[in-house]
């Protein structure tokens, strides 16, 4: 539940509005957890702000940032707000929407990179993941990324797994994926700039999946 929701204890370099839900990293936030839990927890309707550099990362079997509900993760500018993510398990899960806006987050983990039960959206961000499962797996109705530098590889399995529909608007898209570089129930490319490759023949660059 939200009541069960935690946060390191308070520092110069972030800061938590209970009131707003926002947890404000700042330049120079660095956290690691070695124990069976995440590095972050954060109740519904939570945001993350991303003020320069931040780093976040977790080794045991546990999401590295995770939220009990809808999530905004977010910075200034993509070329001034970073947020660094290393995780044993997914490195951002959201069980509800996952907004990104305006920041560039590198992931290594060793399952997915970004994991929503609801729409994402990920806008005029910089995505570089290198995962072992999906590098993003949504299952909302949509997952949008607009104006996006997206960089994604998957060890083991699909780039982008999207249950509704994928959208890309401008920016760059690369996936090196196992298995098929994009799956959704309906596929959306509208100026941009691609680079789609799968390791496994078996696969495809796109699967449009009409099971879901």
């Amino acid at each position: 539940t939200a009541e069960t929701a935690t946060v390191p204890a308070a520092d110069d370099l972030w800061t938590w509005d209970a009131a707003s839900k926002t947890l404000t990293l700042k330049n120079g936030f660095s956290l690691t957890v070695v124990e069976s839990k995440p590095a972050i927890l954060l109740p519904d309707g939570s945001s993350v702000i991303v003020e320069g550099k931040a780093s976040v990362n977790s080794y045991k079997y546990e999401e590295t940032i995770e939220c009990e509900g809808s999530l905004t993760i977010k910075g200034s500018k993509a070329d001034k707000s970073v947020l660094n993510i290393v995780s044993y398990e997914d490195g951002v899960y959201a069980d509800g929407a996952l907004t990104v806006e305006n920041i560039a987050v590198n992931i290594e983990a060793q399952s997915d990179g970004f994991f929503s039960y609801g729409d994402t959206v990920i806008k005029n961000a910089k995505l570089d993941f290198d995962t072992y499962d999906e590098s993003i797996d949504a299952n909302g109705t949509k997952l949008l990324i607009e104006n996006s530098d997206v960089n994604l590889y998957s060890e083991d399995e699909e780039g982008i797994d999207a249950s509704g529909t994928l959208e890309v608007i401008g920016g760059k898209l690369v996936v090196l994926a196992y298995e098929n570089a994009l799956e959704a129930e309906k596929i959306t490319l509208t100026n941009v700039i691609f680079d789609l490759k799968t390791i496994d023949n078996d696969y495809t660059f796109i699967d449009i999946n009409e099971d879901y």
